[in-house]
């Protein structure tokens, strides 16, 4: 059987690699991803395009239906 400090060195090698696993995804997390603040004007302006594109199509539809 293992000893009790083989066990904690191996306890603590894993928590190691745990540890540098989390600041590696942390890292990861602030470069490559945007954050609400960055991200509101693009999504004011997808929302401004669809809006504009459905009253668009609204009032061609509403048109059809008048000429007739």
């Amino acid at each position: 059987m293992a000893t009790d400090e083989t066990q904690l060195a191996v306890i603590t090698t894993k928590l190691d690699r745990v540890n540098q696993d989390v600041r590696e995804i942390k890292d990861m997390v602030q470069q490559n991803y945007v954050t609400q603040d960055q991200f509101r004007p693009i999504r004011v302006f997808v929302y401004g395009l669809i809006a504009i594109s459905l009253t668009s199509i609204g009032v061609a539809i509403i048109n059809l239906i008048i000429k007739q």
